[in-house]
């Protein structure tokens, strides 16, 4: 679990990252797998975080400045919301399209698995189950029930402009507020959760083509057999032209349809390197496995994107 004085404002990482992996290692309590997809930019820091604890709440705030595929889990018994700044445009998580003025929340005992953009900005709250009880007691509120509470929902948008400037607040503090300060920050998030209920405030439907068919889209890449699945089979599926599809995922992404693929599958292979074993596995049997031909393109594209060829990632990771 997360350490630090039980009664202060504790800053646990405050740093701008160059490298994904690293990130993902500096993060504290969060079992986190990320790959990008595509080319981060010279010398640029692919994300910040920004990671503390206050009596018994972990805040966060992440921002990353490139396309990734996110996998992993929040922190071990705890409740976790994200909420998302007001410029970030969507979120694609679990196989739903989250818009900035919802806020998610991660089960105790949940994972994730989620598609960001170069714009993503989001803000973290873990708490206890203790203290959402707590928070009902000195409420009156009903406790949730596990399958009735939404993981998604839309506050008014007044609590959510005071929750984002609150949580920018402690962001952005060195010293820390006091800890009832920051309690009541996060008890105002899971109350607004609970009062939610019983389920999530139903999406406003925009009705645009284009991004009805990225979701099915993204749908339909969620359970593809990687080896069969082309740009060509998109445009099929979608029912849109090729450039609305195009266009939707420029939008989204910055990528085409058919370089966002590309994308997804070397980071897949690299999350296959990463759990294999160098004595058994191969290089050339891996990146077949997920449509990779040619075995001298696939070396020079991943490592465009990694900076690393396949072996030394397989090599690195088996040490």
């Amino acid at each position: 679990m997360l350490d630090g004085p039980d009664n202060a404002f504790w800053r646990l990482v405050e740093s701008d990252f160059a490298d994904v992996d690293a990130l993902c290692s500096a993060v504290r309590d969060w079992d986190l797998d990320f790959s990008a997809l595509g080319n981060p930019r010279d010398k640029a820091p692919v994300g910040r975080v920004v990671q503390s604890i206050s009596g018994d709440v972990v805040f966060g705030h992440a921002r990353f400045s490139l396309n990734l595929e996110q996998r992993g889990a929040p922190p071990q018994g705890r409740l976790t919301f994200v909420v998302m700044e007001a410029d970030m445009q969507q979120l694609w998580l679990r196989g739903h399209d989250a818009e900035a003025d919802e806020i998610l929340v991660f089960p105790i005992g949940s994972d994730f698995r989620s598609l960001s953009g170069s714009d993503f900005s989001i803000h973290t709250v873990s708490v206890t189950e203790a203290f959402c009880e707590q928070v009902c007691e000195t409420y009156r509120l009903h406790a949730p029930l596990a399958k009735a509470a939404p993981e998604f929902f839309s506050p008014r948008k007044s609590i959510l402009a005071a929750l984002r400037s609150s949580l920018r607040l402690l962001r952005d503090s060195t010293a820390g507020p006091p800890t009832a300060a920051s309690d009541d920050v996060a008890a105002r998030l899971v109350r607004a959760w609970i009062e939610a209920m019983p389920g999530p405030t139903p999406k406003k439907s925009d009705g645009r083509a284009r991004e009805i068919a990225l979701r099915r889209v993204l749908e339909r890449m969620e359970g593809a057999n990687w080896s069969n699945l082309n740009s060509g089979d998109l445009y099929d599926y979608a029912g849109v032209s090729e450039r609305s599809l195009q266009y939707a995922f420029l939008e989204r992404f910055g990528l085409t349809p058919g370089a966002f693929l590309k994308a997804r599958r070397l980071a897949a292979v690299r999350i296959a390197l990463k759990r294999s074993s160098s004595g058994t596995t191969s290089v050339g049997d891996l990146a077949s496995e997920f449509g990779f031909w040619h075995a001298g393109q696939f070396a020079r594209d991943y490592r465009l994107v990694f900076g690393e060829l396949p072996s030394q990632t397989l090599r690195r990771w088996a040490a």
